[in-house]
């Protein structure tokens, strides 16, 4: 229930704000661990890799955020990180 709630609040939000504000505010909205698998997806995805985003993910991230991490990126973003780095190589 709380966590349609915030995502309603995030969609909401969506739509009545835009450029980095938006960026700004969706992103303070959103659970760490599913911000940061965000992240490491966007650093991964696309040619070449965003090499400073993901450094700075593990280096701050907790071992739980780490954890927590994994599971949403591999729930949510259908792949394994450990595979789509392999195919950066």
């Amino acid at each position: 229930m709380k966590l349609m709630m915030l995502q309603d609040l995030i969609k909401d939000l969506k739509s009545e704000l835009s450029g980095k504000f938006e960026d700004l505010i969706v992103a303070m909205m959103t659970p760490s661990w599913e911000f940061l698998a965000k992240e490491v997806h966007d650093a991964i995805a696309g040619i070449g890799t965003d090499e400073d985003t993901i450094t700075e993910v593990i280096c701050t991230a907790t071992n739980a955020e780490m954890h927590a991490l994994k599971a949403t990126y591999q729930q949510g973003m259908s792949r394994v990180c450990l595979h789509e780095m392999k195919q950066e190589r």
